[in-house]
């Protein structure tokens, strides 16, 4: 589980990105799901740059998900029509844990 940062720029993100991607790769991990609970808004650019690092992780053969994403990123999201299918959406944290807590 990775709890997102509002204020992370792009280099701090391909940082992040890197140590996950290495820790997927090295521990076997199956499943990564970023926690977005303290992430009020997202733009199109953000949302794409997580969408290529949950795409690497699958490539990796962890399953993926996003949890607590805001109303309001939800909304801005289907607006400009992204594209949004091949990973697992979650209310909350707790409902992610029972799907993937064991793995």
């Amino acid at each position: 589980m990775v709890t997102m940062r509002p204020d992370m720029d792009g280099e701090q993100f391909d940082s992040m990105r890197r140590s996950v991607l290495e820790r997927i790769a090295c521990t076997k991990s199956r499943a990564l799901v970023l926690d977005f609970s303290g992430i009020d808004v997202m733009n199109l650019l953000e949302f794409n740059r997580i969408r290529k690092l949950l795409f690497a992780a699958r490539l990796l053969g962890a399953e993926t998900a996003m949890v607590s994403l805001a109303p309001g990123i939800v909304l801005y999201l289907t607006e400009v029509a992204a594209e949004t299918g091949d990973f697992s959406y979650f209310f909350g944290l707790d409902e992610a844990l029972r799907q993937y807590g064991d793995q």
